[in-house]
C-alpha cells in the first residue's frame, strides 16, 4: 500500500478547487457568482455562458420554435422565480466554416434540439427535497480540515454571513467556508419541482454532474455508473452496495439513488421534458474505484495502465514516491491514460465509459431508450482524443438515434465537432469570447 503523503492530500484548498490558479475559475465557471445568485449558477451552460446574466421574470412566454438551444439556469433558494437565459446556435462555432462541419452538425443533431429550452440545474443548490439524506462532514472533500461543528447551510442564508464552523476554520471566506458549504439539494428536490419547471415553459433539463463525488461541483467523479448516494434516499445502503463493485458491469447493482434518478427521468419524460447530464471522461476523483485500487496495489493493480503513472511507490523507503498526472496539475483529478498511439483513450477506461453510458441511456437494456437520458454535455472534451469521441458518439446513437451530445471546446470547434461526431459544441468561440 502506498504511504500517506501530504502532497497527495493537497491541503492547498484553493488550488484543489480552482485548478491552475484562477484559470479554473474563469474557464469552468465554478465561481462565476454575483451578490444576486451566489454560487448557484456555477458550471457552464450548454450554450457557452457562465455567470448570472439578467433575471427573467416573465414565465408566460411559450417555448420558442427556433433554430436555437436556450438555457435557463437555477438560482439559490428553493423556490426562486428568477432564471437565467442564454442562447446559441446548434452546433455552436461551425456556421462560419466549411460545409463539412455544418453538415456533420446537422446530421448528428436531433430535431427536438431545435426547439429545446434547457433549464440548467446544479443539484446540490436547487432544492432539498429529502433532509434525511443530507451530506455529512465525513462526506466532504477534506473533512479533517473542517470544524467538527460543521452543519448543513440553511436555504436562504445570507451568502456573506459566515457560520460559526466557518469562523472556527480560519479567516478565509472561501477556503474556510464556501468550498465546504452544502445545502442538501437532491434528486427529490428536482422531482418536487417538475410541475413548476413545466409551468416555466422549459422542455429540457441539463443537470450538472450527478455521479458520486466528494466536491461541491462533482467534476471529480468517483464513479460513472452510480448517482451520488447523497442525492438519493439511502446513502448508507448505497455505499454498501457499491463497495465490492469493479469495472465489470456484472458486479454492478442498482442503488436507491440510481433508481430515484430513473424515476426523475420517467416523470420528466411524462411532462415532455428531456434530460441530459454531464459526462467527465478526461479524469476522475481520487476515490474512483480504479484509482483507489491503483493507490493500494501500485504496480500489481489491474488498473495500473488506466492512469498516467509517473512513478510507483517504493515500499522499502519512508517516502511516498507514487506520482501521477492530474488534470492541469490538480492531484485530486487524476487523468485517464490514452492508448499507445495517442488517438484514443486506453482500452480499459474506454470500455468502462461505454458500459456506463449504456446504463444511463438504456437502463433495462431492452433496446428501447425511452427510459434513459436524452443526451450528454461533455466536460473538457477537447482534452480527450477525438478517436474516442468518434466511437463514443456512434455508440450513443446506436443506443438512441435521437441522442444530443454537446462538447465543451474553447477554441474554433468546427473540425473537432465534425470529426468527433458531436451534435454541438459550447459556443465560447462565437459567443462568450466576443463578449
Amino acid at each position: 500500500m502506498a504511504k500517506t503523503d501530504a502532497t497527495y492530500r493537497l491541503a492547498d484548498r484553493r488550488r484543489v478547487v480552482l485548478g491552475s490558479g484562477a484559470t479554473r475559475l474563469r474557464r469552468h465557471g465554478w465561481l462565476a457568482w454575483s451578490p444576486l445568485c451566489g454560487l448557484s449558477a456555477i458550471a457552464l451552460s450548454v450554450c457557452g455562458l457562465s455567470g448570472c446574466g439578467q433575471a427573467v421574470g416573465d414565465r408566460s412566454q411559450p417555448p420558442a420554435a427556433s433554430p436555437e438551444v436556450r438555457l435557463v439556469q437555477a438560482v439559490d433558494g428553493q423556490d426562486s422565480p428568477a432564471v437565467r437565459v442564454a442562447s446559441a446556435n446548434i452546433g455552436g462555432g461551425v456556421h462560419d466554416h466549411g460545409s463539412e462541419a455544418e453538415a456533420a452538425a446537422k446530421e448528428s443533431a436531433p430535431e427536438w434540439a431545435a426547439s429545446a429550452i434547457f433549464y440548467q440545474i446544479f443539484p446540490e443548490r436547487f432544492r432539498n427535497g429529502d433532509p434525511t439524506n443530507d451530506p455529512t462532514r465525513e462526506s466532504l472533500e477534506f473533512p479533517d480540515l473542517v470544524s467538527p461543528n460543521w452543519a448543513i447551510t440553511p436555504w436562504g442564508k445570507d451568502w456573506y454571513a459566515r457560520a460559526d464552523w466557518e469562523k472556527e476554520g480560519g479567516d478565509n471566506f472561501f477556503d474556510n467556508g464556501v468550498f465546504d458549504r452544502r445545502y442538501g439539494g437532491d434528486l427529490q428536490g428536482v422531482i418536487d419541482k417538475l410541475d413548476y419547471l413545466q409551468e416555466l415553459g422549459i422542455n429540457a433539463l441539463y443537470l450538472n454532474p450527478v455521479f458520486y463525488a466528494r466536491s461541491m461541483h462533482k467534476y471529480d467523479g468517483n464513479t460513472y455508473h452510480h448517482i451520488d448516494p447523497y442525492f438519493g434516499p439511502d446513502p448508507e445502503g448505497d455505499f454498501e452496495k457499491m463497495a465490492s463493485e469493479t469495472s465489470d458491469p456484472e458486479t454492478w447493482q442498482w442503488t436507491a439513488a440510481d433508481r430515484l434518478f430513473l424515476d426523475l427521468i420517467k416523470q420528466a419524460h411524462s411532462r415532455g421534458i428531456r434530460v441530459i447530464i454531464d459526462g467527465v471522461f478526461n479524469h476522475t476523483g481520487r476515490d474512483f474505484f480504479a484509482f483507489q485500487n491503483l493507490v493500494e496495489k501500485q504496480e500489481d493493480s489491474p488498473y495500473r495502465d488506466w492512469y498516467i503513472v509517473q512513478s510507483f511507490d517504493n515500499p522499502d523507503t519512508p517516502q511516498n514516491e507514487f506520482k501521477y498526472k492530474g488534470w492541469w496539475g490538480v492531484q485530486t483529478l487524476p487523468e485517464f491514460a490514452d492508448n499507445d498511439a495517442g488517438d484514443d483513450l486506453h482500452p480499459g477506461p474506454k470500455e468502462y465509459i461505454f458500459d456506463a453510458t449504456a446504463k444511463w441511456m438504456d437502463p433495462d437494456g431492452d433496446g428501447d431508450p425511452s427510459d434513459g437520458i436524452d443526451g450528454w454535455r461533455l466536460d473538457v472534451a477537447a482534452e480527450v482524443p477525438n478517436g474516442f469521441w468518434s466511437d463514443w458518439n456512434a455508440h450513443c446513437r446506436e443506443l438512441n438515434p435521437e441522442c444530443y451530445t454537446v462538447a465543451e471546446h474553447w477554441d474554433d470547434a468546427a473540425k473537432f465537432l465534425a470529426e468527433g461526431g458531436f451534435s454541438a459544441t459550447m459556443n465560447y468561440h462565437g459567443f462568450a469570447f466576443p463578449m
